[in-house]
């Protein structure tokens, strides 16, 4: 697998990735993206064959990021493709000059996959946000991870 950055010639395969999973961002959204202030896109690849396998989009204001999305296609979930986005998403936020000193996000309380992926990323509950989701309604758990300042950026 390889990451690069969110691009337009990239966003229509994102695209449709989002129309392939649950509660999937529409065209909009993702187009909107590329023209976030102080946005983070990263697309994932498969290696050989070329072809989107997982995106994540986020940004980052002075010292605090926030991660909006990780999406991975159907085919490819529990190989390490959301926590190669992760990881490359928490050095992309630590390496820009003053880096970020951590990163929030939210994820709904059902969400059982993407919590434990937090959670062995060492973030953190610092909230609820009651009924947040509302198809199906479920609360948002607000995580929280300290970052480690990268040495020598």
């Amino acid at each position: 697998m390889y990451i690069e950055s969110l691009s337009p010639e990239n966003s229509v395969a994102v695209i449709a990735l989002e129309q392939s999973v649950e509660s999937g961002w529409s065209d909009r959204a993702v187009r909107r993206e590329l023209d976030r202030p102080l946005g983070l896109q990263l697309v994932a690849y498969e290696r050989y064959a070329g072809t989107v396998i997982g995106w994540c989009c986020g940004f980052r204001v002075g010292q605090e990021a926030e991660l909006l999305r990780i999406a991975v296609v159907l085919s490819e979930r529990q190989r390490g493709v959301a926590s190669a986005l992760l990881a490359q998403f928490e050095r992309e936020c630590t390496g820009q000059g003053q880096g970020a000193s951590s990163i929030f996000l939210e994820v709904a309380e059902t969400n059982v996959a993407a919590r434990r992926l937090y959670a062995q990323f060492s973030y953190k509950q610092v909230g609820r946000r009651k009924d947040y989701y509302k198809q199906p309604v479920d609360d948002a758990l607000v995580l929280n991870k300290v970052l480690t300042p990268r040495k020598g950026v």
